[in-house]
């Protein structure tokens, strides 16, 4: 059963302060969290949320901005990205 939490750090970082995350289970093996980073981790000033993400074949954690968030969550939200294009045949 899935468990979903809140002020909570899966991996017990200090540099970050967690907004919400999903587990799999109680025990974490996979997860998905995002939070807030504190501004002496960060290489950009701009990326300011922390995005770590865990399961049997990825364990990574990246510093991203709110635009990298959005371009992330529109795929899964059924938006493509794509969709603001529009189509302009050749002249």
């Amino acid at each position: 059963m899935s468990t979903q939490t809140e002020n909570t750090c899966l991996r017990c970082r200090k540099d970050c302060v967690p907004l919400a995350n999903l587990s799999s289970d109680t025990t974490q093996k996979s997860f998905v969290c995002v939070g807030l980073n504190k501004v002496k981790s960060r290489t950009i000033p701009q990326d300011r949320f922390t995005l770590c993400w865990k399961n049997d074949l990825i364990d990574e954690r990246g510093h991203w901005d709110k635009r990298d968030l959005l371009d992330t969550k529109r795929p899964r939200a059924g938006k493509p990205v794509f969709a603001q294009r529009r189509y302009q045949p050749p002249s």
